[in-house]
């Protein structure tokens, strides 16, 4: 069947299709795209032996215009479904911070939005994403600047916002994670133990904590989370 077919086309190593020649070219990209929604295992593995040791100024220099593009929008899809959302998720990690493309949906913007309260683009949960986030941070300082606008963007949770399509798998339609209030809290909650941890151990980011803090004061009053908003303060003062 196609799937099957595409799992030997797409076999990390000796796949035909699995090599930068390929994934860099607009029909071999447009082709792992469309192979994306029948089997999006083996196309993310594809992608994420390939591209993610690359180098940045690599990503930068060879991965562009309409492959990219198509890469991006692959690597969307691939965020959406639970089984491909993790390598998928860092792969996207690796394109945003080798951005080179001035689109809102570029690989930066579809990275921040997975980690929205809602219509995040991923039917994967919290804890996934906690996941995503713990590993980024072990990945080095290049990665900082990210992960911190990631989490800015975490504890908004109106007015948000996102471009369908990507849930779309064949003739089934994936669903985006619908979280209650209590798993909403959990996570900014998870994300308060991440930041602080951070701070223990890089306190030359308390200013950019901070900064995050003041920028979502009115999203903990609204959320109805004011004593989060206090334990950031209690924290942060004496820094």
């Amino acid at each position: 069947d196609a799937e099957a077919l595409y799992e030997e086309l797409l076999k990390v190593h000796d796949g035909p299709f699995c090599n930068e020649d390929v994934i860099y070219s607009e029909f071999g990209s447009r082709l792992i795209l469309a192979m994306s929604t029948v089997n999006p295992i083996a196309v993310v593995n594809c992608l994420f032996t390939v591209l993610f040791e690359k180098s940045i100024d690599s990503l930068k220099d060879n991965l562009k215009d309409d492959a990219r593009r198509n890469v991006v929008r692959t690597l969307e899809k691939l965020c959406f479904c639970n089984d491909s959302f993790e390598k998928a998720a860092l792969l996207m990690a690796r394109l945003a911070i080798a951005e080179n493309e001035g689109w809102a949906n570029n690989a930066r913007g579809q990275f921040l939005q997975l980690f929205h309260v809602a219509l995040a683009g991923t039917e994967s949960d919290f804890n996934a994403r906690m996941n995503v986030l713990q590993k980024l941070h072990l990945g080095g300082d290049e990665y900082k600047p990210l992960l911190l606008d990631a989490i800015r963007g975490a504890f908004n949770h109106s007015n948000l916002v996102r471009t369908r399509g990507a849930e779309k798998f064949g003739f089934i339609e994936k669903l985006d994670f619908h979280p209650t209030w209590n798993q909403i809290y959990e996570y900014w909650n998870n994300l308060y133990n991440f930041l602080t941890k951070w701070v223990e151990k890089e306190p030359e980011i308390t200013k950019e904590i901070a900064d995050i803090v003041c920028y979502n004061t009115r999203m903990f009053i609204r959320s109805k989370r004011p004593e989060l908003l206090f334990q950031f303060i209690e924290y942060l003062a004496p820094k």
